[in-house]
């Protein structure tokens, strides 16, 4: 999956508790989400990735992407995809 420049990985099935978790990989970290279904996943993962956005906005801090992730900033320094 991808959003504005974000790519989910390590997205697996909890077999036990019937939950979808995956990540996103960022240079220094990474963003997690979880969700009952594969729509509430990808909604999670595009939540996830919006409030890393808007952290990193609020504390004036550049987003970080993964290594080998290309973005290009967006109008008002947000990353979108290419």
């Amino acid at each position: 999956m991808q959003y504005k420049g974000y790519t989910a990985t390590m997205i697996e099935l909890d077999e036990v508790s019937g939950t979808i978790h995956g990540r996103v990989d960022l240079a220094r970290g990474m963003v997690t989400f979880e969700g009952e279904t594969a729509a509430e996943a990808i909604q999670a993962f595009r939540d996830s990735v919006d409030d890393y956005l808007a952290m990193c906005a609020k504390h004036g801090l550049q987003p970080e992407h993964g290594a080998g992730l290309e973005a290009e900033p967006a109008a008002g320094g947000m990353f979108t995809s290419s």
